[in-house]
C-alpha cells in the first residue's frame, strides 16, 4: 500500500466517523471525546510513518497539536447537546482542555498497544456470519 493510500484510509476512517457522529449537526461529550480519540489514534500513526529520526517528545507534540487544530476545526463548530449558546464557549474551551490533558496521557497508551499489535494490523474477523459459497450457498455460517 502506498503512502498515499495510507493517509487517505486514516482520514477516510476520521471523517466516516464524523459523519455518523455529526449527522445532525449536534455532538454530546462521549461524542466528542470518541471522536477525539479515534483522530488521536490516526495522527499517531501518520506521525510514526512521516516522522522517522525524532523523538517521542517531539511526536507527541505534533500529535497534540494536531488534535488541538482538530477540535478547533471539526468538533468546536457542533452544538453541544443541552448546553445554552451562552455558556457554550466556556464549555468547549473546558471541554478541549480536558481531551488534550487525556490525550497527552493516552498518546502513550496507543503507542504502547500499536507497539504491541503493529502498526497497520490487518482486519481479523470475529465470530461473525459469513456466507459459503460452497453446496450451502446463501445460508448463513458462523465461524468461531
Amino acid at each position: 500500500m502506498s503512502t498515499y493510500d495510507d493517509l487517505k484510509n486514516y482520514f477516510e476512517e476520521i471523517s466516516s466517523h464524523y459523519n455518523e457522529v455529526a449527522a445532525d449537526g449536534k455532538i454530546d461529550f462521549s461524542d466528542a471525546v470518541f471522536l477525539a480519540g479515534k483522530a488521536a489514534a490516526s495522527f499517531v500513526q501518520v506521525v510514526e510513518r512521516f516522522t522517522s529520526g525524532s523523538d517521542g517528545a517531539s511526536k507527541k507534540a505534533i500529535v497534540l497539536e494536531a488534535l488541538d487544530h482538530f477540535y478547533d476545526d471539526v468538533i468546536k463548530p457542533l452544538d453541544i447537546k443541552a448546553i445554552p449558546n451562552i455558556i457554550e464557549p466556556v464549555v468547549d474551551s473546558a471541554v478541549k482542555q480536558i481531551i488534550l490533558t487525556f490525550a497527552s496521557a493516552g498518546i502513550d497508551t496507543i503507542i504502547a498497544i500499536f507497539n504491541k499489535t503493529g502498526w497497520n494490523p490487518s482486519p481479523t474477523p470475529g465470530p461473525q456470519a459469513y456466507s459459503d459459497a460452497g453446496p450451502y450457498l446463501g445460508q448463513e455460517i458462523l465461524y468461531f
